[in-house]
């Protein structure tokens, strides 16, 4: 044995030598990928974006390589077998530099996470690189001279051509490949991890190229005398195979037809196949379509046509089931070329359903490939490449679905530009959208796009959809000129402190490439959130602590800390957590108040409320949102009732009671705490119990309530409640009160138009005005 292993280390070592040349500059070009990788944000770290990366680099350097070390060795009569030998031994030992630079760039730039990190960078770099180290061995084996080279070569190009065919023609944006590993499809997914699926998608690579290296040996007759393992070549090629077939029940390979037997149901409407997860609630279904339709008809409008034949909405039951199935777990996605859009089940009304309809109502306008907004990009010579141009593309869905809940996107464009937030139109409309925080670049890219067709007409603006450019020639102005003319007009929005104050909250989160550890940090968030799901809590505060160790300037995860110490009842350290947040939350004054507000809570829930009364006097010196004014207020109306009764209401308030004795207790409590009668029909709204939602609502006079800002809530609940109850006469009492409020008239327009779209489309199926009793 020793003699053969000596045996096999001096061919190596002999193969080095006459491959010196191309080994070189294999190493160098190695070498240059992991130093561009040291010095870029997310890629200077042992993880996702580097392990994909130097995974596909260290595939088209091995691959050629190995080629022609092996052609080499048959040409020097050397023994197949052990040419396999060197070239999975010499494609560990090419990975090697590469590990030292990228452990050095963690060293340098603070690697969290060393052992999940090293774990990437082997099922990234060091399994690609073995695959790579067979395939080569066999096109050299096969093909000789300059033809197995360039057959080396392309074959990373051919997988990778299947990779986009693939993500083009079918649903899921996640790609398994044995040259690059696993692709999450997503811009914005933080959440990236070695999955057993992973697992199963690079043990079938790993089969398929060793089994066809031994194929190929047995029909070139090298292995005569080791009869089992010719015989074995086929085996372990039928049993990659076979997990191939597998590949929809493993999780690394989906069709059309495999996601939507998983999902398991389907509702087809005038305009729509909608695919859904057979959990879902058949009411939130009708609902659900019925809203789609209903921004059918508002697209239509917007767009001057829409698109032919049914739109296909894919429905996914919950975030874990898309993640599985499609491949983002918190990103809402349109393929635009397929009219496809993949969204997750939420309450009425959907947040994200319109913006990715406009997607595919954009693309009547976009080109004939991608049916998106192309740019062309310049190439050498004079030629360019058509690009898409995500400030438009994102630009013009956000304009066509401009009004959210009590708000408009001019408004939060107004608080940019404020806080000296909003980045030049050029960076905007360019490829370095994606560099900006998505929260900043959409609400300024739709904003800017909407005053184009609210000033320039429609025509001017599809135009510039469908050429992806010339603003001049477009607009009579170049893009700088226009750019003023939106910042005059911003200057001339107005916001109230509200708005000021829940935006300034939004657009303070970072960009992912500005986070430290943002996989590490975001796979030990999902780790807590299972431990707390599992009723957990000290490992899942032990868990944030590391989360934070990797992440310290990270203050959303000081506050999910601090509500995990609320669930523990860990009272001081929901404190100290608390404490910090106050002092570092400058420019997140909602994210110091709620912190304030939990620690009310918590006093509260233990029964001492002076202490709770002074933290809510520290939440009443910061700006607060509406609906944190209304928290503050509930408490403060609680700490005054006498203790029998406050007593009562904490037990309801503050415990998860099953839904009937929790609207039974308020409803006994009503008489007492008219308050009880506005959180009864709170609860029957989240539950789907609109006809009942109604009827607690009525029990109680809007002057019965503390301020304006609970009666304009009650006015938007009841409203909302009525409309889902298809309770005309409700509605239109109180629709007109609702116009009265801040941002009302917003709300009061879409609720109103919903309905009477509900009453003139007879043909949607009707949901329950009471769904069954949640359990």
């Amino acid at each position: 044995m020793l003699q053969s292993l000596g045996t096999t280390t001096r061919h190596t070592v002999r193969s080095i030598n006459t491959m010196s040349r191309m080994i070189w500059v294999a190493l160098v070009i190695n070498s240059i990928a992991a130093f561009t990788a040291f010095s870029l944000p997310l890629f200077n770290l042992l993880d996702y974006e580097s392990g994909l990366a130097l995974a596909l680099v260290h595939s088209f350097t091995t691959l050629p390589l190995l080629c022609r070390m092996t052609q080499r060795g048959l040409a020097r009569m050397e023994d197949p077998r052990t040419l396999w030998v060197n070239s999975v031994i010499f494609s560990l030992l090419m990975v090697i530099p590469t590990f030292l630079i990228m452990m050095l760039s963690g060293l340098v730039n603070g690697q969290c996470g060393w052992l999940e990190g090293m774990r990437f960078f082997f099922y990234y770099v060091v399994l690609s690189s073995l695959v790579s180290a067979m395939l080569g061995f066999t096109v050299g084996r096969v093909v000789s001279g300059v033809k197995g080279l360039l057959l080396a070569f392309l074959l990373p190009l051919f997988s990778i051509g299947i990779v986009l065919y693939r993500l083009y023609q079918a649903p899921p944006i996640f790609a398994y490949d044995p040259f690059f590993g696993f692709f999450s499809g997503a811009m914005y997914d933080r959440l990236v991890e070695i999955t057993p699926t992973f697992s199963f998608a690079r043990v079938m690579h790993l089969l398929w190229a060793l089994g066809l290296s031994l194929v190929v040996m047995g029909i070139k007759g090298d292995l005569r005398d080791d009869p089992w393992v010719k015989r074995g070549g086929g085996a372990v090629l039928l049993l990659g195979a076979l997990l191939w077939l597998l590949g929809p029940t493993m999780g690394f390979r989906h069709t059309r037809a495999s996601i939507r037997e998983r999902l398991g149901g389907q509702i087809i409407t005038p305009h729509f196949i909608i695919n859904h997860g057979s959990s879902i609630n058949p009411d939130t279904l009708k609902l659900f379509s019925a809203q789609a339709e209903f921004h059918h008809e508002e697209l239509t409008r917007w767009f001057h046509g829409a698109p032919r034949g049914r739109l296909t909405i894919w429905l996914f039951a919950d975030s874990s089931q898309k993640r599985r199935l499609f491949g983002a777990e918190n990103v809402e996605v349109a393929k635009t070329w397929l009219k496809e859009i993949y969204v997750t089940a939420s309450m009425f009304p959907h947040h994200s359903l319109k913006h990715e309809l406009a997607h595919i109502f954009a693309g009547i306008y976009g080109d004939s490939f991608f049916k998106a907004s192309m740019s062309p990009l310049p190439l050498v010579g004079g030629l360019t490449l058509p690009w898409p141009n995500p400030g438009i593309i994102e630009g013009m869905a956000v304009a066509a679905d401009f009004n959210k809940r009590d708000t408009t996107f001019h408004e939060k464009a107004k608080i940019l530009y404020m806080f000296h937030l909003a980045a030049p139109m050029e960076t905007v409309f360019s490829s370095a959208f994606y560099s900006l925080p998505a929260s900043r670049a959409y609400t300024q890219a739709g904003s800017f796009v909407r005053f184009l067709y609210d000033t320039h007409g429609a025509r001017k603006v599809f135009q510039l959809y469908r050429e992806g450019g010339g603003w001049q020639r477009i607009f009579g102005k170049s893009l700088k000129a226009l750019e003023q003319d939106y910042s005059d007009f911003i200057k001339t929005v107005t916001v109230d402190e509200n708005m000021v104050t829940m935006t300034r909250a939004l657009f303070s989160r970072r960009p992912l490439h500005r986070v430290r550890c943002a996989h590490q940090v975001a796979r030990e968030i999902r780790r807590a959130q299972n431990q707390m799901a599992r009723r957990s809590f000290s490992s899942a505060l032990l868990t944030l602590e590391r989360a934070m160790d990797y992440d310290p300037g990270s203050l959303d995860l000081k506050m999910f800390y601090l509500m995990a110490a609320r669930e523990a009842k860990s009272f001081e350290k929901a404190e100290d957590a608390a404490c910090t947040i106050l002092a570092k939350a400058s420019k997140n004054p909602l994210m110091q108040a709620q912190s304030q507000l939990v620690l009310a809570q918590m006093e509260l829930t233990r029964d001492n409320p002076k202490k709770a009364n002074s933290y809510l006097l520290k939440v009443e010196k910061l700006p607060m949102t509406r609906g944190t004014h209304r928290e503050v207020t509930l408490m403060k109306v609680l700490i005054r009732c006498d203790k029998p009764l406050r007593d009562k209401l904490r037990a309801v308030i503050f415990s998860n009671l099953p839904y009937p004795k929790a609207l039974a207790d308020l409803t006994a409590l009503g008489m007492r705490f008219p308050l009880a009668h506005y959180l009864a029909g709170s609860l029957a709204l989240m539950s789907g119990r609109y006809a009942q939602s109604v009827e607690a609502f009525g029990r109680i006079t809007p002057e019965a309530l503390p301020d304006d800002e609970f009666r304009c809530a009650y006015y938007h609940r009841m409203t909302k409640a009525a409309v889902l109850a298809r309770d005309q006469v409700t509605r239109d009492r109180w629709i007109s009160e609702l116009q009265n409020c801040p941002g009302g008239k917003i709300s009061a327009r879409f609720l109103g138009d919903f309905s009477r779209f509900i009453e003139r489309t007879p043909c949607l199926p009707l949901w329950s005005v009471n769904a069954p009793i949640p359990r």
